[in-house]
């Protein structure tokens, strides 16, 4: 159910002063080293003081506009302050000043993945490459940008260049583990994901890694491992909603209906707004015969919808319906239409046709004795998808 990998970006600093070095501006020279324009950044990192940075690179500029290095700190000054496009104008500079400079395209390239402009990612990584060969991070981003783009040969050839330069490449060889599991190498993707886990399985880096183990596991079938890993991830990042959601679902699939409750219950807990979380819950309540708890929480997954974009909105029709289901079970024939028409109108998952919602109309109208309006629903529906007369699954 991924659709894409995530590309977390990772900075690794090292820090050098202590945070009283950056209570105030400093006065800069006109021409500093690099190592001096570095422990600007540094400190800023350090100190979350990154305002100063921008001050000091900035007089810095105004005294010598033609140094590089300069504008290359700014931007990523500027990404860490997420001023993502003044980050890329600054590296776009860097570069114009000096168009050698490797590390200068590499961090634009990033700046074009996080945009989703893939071929300026690419033709930013390629440069990089050419300016430095050995520059495992750039080959291990653009194989993820290749993989995007379904150019898979490329994409692994990248992965493995940049895991020949960096065999210790945790990142890369879960980037890797990604990309084989999108084209059902299952084996080849857990042998990836494990490699990138070995490196230091206590990296609290790496709950990610491990939730895409077990999205793996579970596609082969391997429950109790996916649980695990899932688990394991929860253990590295306890607010990690996915996390709970999708060890729920195994759960549920395994009419483990406590657990079920329970994982879907921390996931709503971590995220307020997660309308999955609740419709799937709901349909444990419903499976429980818990049918007040049940409807509540398909309102909330409603409601979510209603308020805000939320990314589940595939779950908004299916909520109408299944609550329309169950009200027409209390009695609640008004009720009942109002949702199932609401249904036809919402996105909803491909189990429920359009055909099939007519025929739950149909049935609320018998039920109610307007046969009249229960054949034509009837009609509409048979004259529609076919797969109608199904029962809710």
């Amino acid at each position: 159910m991924i659709k894409r990998l995530v590309l977390t970006i990772v900075c690794f600093v090292v820090v050098g002063s202590s945070a009283l070095a950056l209570t105030e501006t400093p006065t800069p020279s006109s021409d500093p080293t690099d190592d001096q324009l570095a422990t600007i950044f540094d400190e800023a990192v350090a100190t979350d003081n990154f305002q100063v940075a921008v001050d000091a690179y900035s007089a810095i500029i105004a005294e010598n506009p033609t140094n590089s290095m300069a504008y290359y700190f700014l931007g990523r000054t500027y990404f860490e302050m997420n001023e993502y496009l003044l980050a890329a104008d600054e590296y776009t500079e860097s570069i114009r000043l000096n168009p050698n400079f490797a590390d200068a395209y590499y961090y634009r390239g990033r700046l074009y993945t996080l945009f989703g402009d893939t071929d300026l990612a690419i033709a930013d990584y390629t440069d990089a490459i050419r300016l430095n060969p050995n520059f495992a991070e750039a080959y291990h981003y653009r194989g993820s940008m290749y993989g995007g783009q379904g150019e898979y040969d490329l994409a692994f050839a990248d992965f493995d260049e940049a895991l020949g330069l960096r065999n210790d490449y945790a990142e890369a060889y879960a980037t890797r583990g990604f990309w084989y599991h999108q084209i059902g190498e299952y084996d080849r993707s857990i042998d990836n994901y494990t490699a990138a886990i070995q490196l230091d399985p206590n990296d609290d880096r790496l709950f990610y890694t491990y939730f895409l183990r077990a999205i793996t596991y579970n596609d082969m079938g391997n429950t109790d491992l996916a649980i695990a890993d899932y688990t394991e991830a929860i253990r590295l990042l306890p607010e990690f909603t996915g996390a709970y959601y999708r060890r729920g679902l195994i759960y549920a699939e395994l009419n483990n209906n406590d657990l079920a409750i329970a994982n879907f219950t921390d996931a709503i807990h971590t995220r307020p707004d997660f309308a999955n979380g609740f419709y799937h819950r709901a349909l444990i309540y419903e499976r429980l015969g818990e049918i007040d708890l049940a409807i509540a929480d398909y309102t909330e997954a409603i409601r979510i919808h209603s308020g805000f974009y939320s990314p589940d909105v595939a779950t908004t029709g299916d909520s109408y319906l299944r609550r329309g289901a169950l009200l027409r079970g209390m009695g609640d024939y008004e009720g009942a239409l109002a949702d199932f028409n609401e249904a036809l109108f919402n996105e909803r998952s491909p189990r429920y046709s359009e055909a099939y919602v007519h025929y739950q109309i149909g049935v609320t109208y018998r039920e109610m004795g307007d046969l009249v309006s229960a054949l034509s629903s009837f009609r509409t529906a048979l004259y529609g998808q076919q797969g109608y007369g199904d029962g809710m699954p």
